[in-house]
Parts: structure tokens; sequence; C-alpha cells
């Protein structure tokens, strides 16, 4: 798919393969944060906002990639599986 998308006053051609529900919901994603940044910091110019709005949506993903794991479980839950499969243990070796 190609298009042409607006982002701080630039024009920009995007071709992307995914469909166009998931670039819609990307684009609105990106044009809230750079909203909320232009709100909380209106002295920044759009290279500024643009950098902060990227940092923002890299911190938030390193924090989810931080607490899943590669089946998708959070550590919380390993953590719970993990004290499950030591009791069982404990109680077999009882019988």
């Amino acid at each position: 798919m190609s298009r042409r998308i607006e982002l701080l006053g630039e024009k920009l051609p995007l071709k992307v393969k995914a469909d166009s529900e998931l670039v819609n919901r990307s684009l609105e994603i990106v044009r809230e944060r750079i909203t909320a940044v232009e709100e909380t910091a209106p002295q920044a110019n759009e290279l500024q906002i643009a950098l902060l709005v990227a940092l923002n949506l890299a911190g938030e993903l390193s924090t989810r990639e931080r607490q899943s794991t590669p089946a998708g479980l959070s550590e919380k839950t390993l953590q719970q599986l993990e004290r499950v499969s030591r009791r069982l243990q404990a109680s077999e070796e009882r019988v």
C-alpha cells in the first residue's frame, strides 16, 4: 500500500505491507503522542517533538518486552507457575 501522510506539517510518502487498519491505528497513536508532547513542551520544535515521541514509544516497547516472555507470559505468571511446580514436586516426593 502506498499513500501520503502528514505529521508535524511534513507530507511523507508511506509504503507499507500492513493492512490499512493497522496503519491507521499506528498513525492515530503517533498523532496522540505528538499532541501530548506539544501540550507538555510547547517550546519544543518539530524535531524535538518527533524525538520525544520516538523515545516515549521506544520506552514503552522496551517495558513491554521486559515484562513478557517469548511465550507471552508475564514474569509474575512465570514465577507463580514455578511456585506451583515446586509444590507439586514436593508433594510427589512425600507420596
